[in-house]
């Protein structure tokens, strides 16, 4: 899509569980299965990938809700702020190993809205592109302010590095709602959430506090809504999915399916709040509160 674009592919070492005190004898006792993995994946990559690196190995933590997913946004951080360390060009597309982007539309729809904008981003030089999926409305069934899709992120290097710049999660963030009772205005599909705070808001937040802007304490706190809002305006463009031709098989299901639309931001409401204004795209919201 891109020829002579450098290819920088970037991963984590651990596919299993394992604790933060055991992955020093785990690693010598596996030894030559992750020389094996690492020498497999770079026959499978290359000649296509320039560059492979490797996250500093991190545990899995607990479910991020009250089910069997284990929770991998310390070895996504990982494995990503190892990638973005040998990247050397000005601009770049970082998109997940498991997705695709079909054309060259990003890029072009990337420059097209951001001369439109023409809005001053209170984080970045230039605004970043992210995918619809999923950037969360907060004013509807999933009340998580500043949930900003992490599926994909085009724009200036050392815009995307800034939102990457974070420390590890904590375990203890991890098993918040463990110890902590849930608000009594959340919902019930709310109540199965065991974290802190989501990965994408965990990213978003950090991002935004570094600003000076305020953010929620964890994942449902309300009345962030319309700062998040202009937050997203501001500082990002949601991309439209259909013309970029972003495939994500894991979520194909989810993607597509009209719940899923529902509640997230779409392009055309991103474009509709850049042209409205904050205020006016929240008015537009409260037919859909009814």
């Amino acid at each position: 899509v891109y020829p002579g674009s450098p290819i920088d592919f970037s991963a984590s070492d651990f596919a299993k569980y394992v604790g933060e005190e055991e992955i020093p004898f785990w690693q010598k006792k596996h030894l030559s299965e992750l020389e094996w993995e690492r020498e497999t994946l770079k026959s499978l990559l290359r000649p296509e990938v320039d560059d492979l690196r490797w996250g500093a190995p991190v545990p899995a933590l607990p479910p991020l809700k009250f089910d069997d997913k284990v929770n991998n946004c310390n070895k996504m951080i990982s494995s990503i702020q190892a990638g973005l360390a040998g990247v050397e060009t000005e601009y770049l597309i970082r998109i997940r190993s498991d997705g695709f982007l079909g054309n060259a539309h990003v890029v072009e729809d990337w420059q097209k809205f951001h001369a439109a904008q023409g809005l001053k981003s209170s984080c970045f030089d230039e605004p970043v592109a992210v995918s619809p999926f999923f950037t969360i409305n907060p004013f509807l069934l999933e009340r998580m302010a500043f949930h900003v899709s992490d599926w994909f992120n085009v724009g200036r290097a050392d815009d995307i590095r800034k939102i990457w710049e974070v420390s590890f999660y904590t375990y203890e963030d991890a098993i918040h709602f463990q110890s902590y009772s849930h608000e009594e205005y959340s919902y019930t599909n709310e109540r199965m959430m065991r974290a802190r705070i989501p990965p994408e808001q965990y990213l978003s937040t950090t991002l935004a506090s570094k600003m000076g802007i305020d953010v929620p304490s964890y994942f449902n706190e309300l009345g962030y809504e319309r700062r998040f809002i202009e937050f997203l305006r501001e500082n990002f463009i949601v991309s439209d999915h259909s013309a970029i031709g972003m495939s994500m098989p894991k979520y194909q299901e989810a993607r597509s399916s009209l719940q899923t639309r529902y509640l997230c931001i779409l392009h055309n409401d991103w474009a509709k709040m850049v042209q409205d204004g904050t205020d006016s795209w929240i008015r537009s919201m409260m037919w859909k509160l009814k």
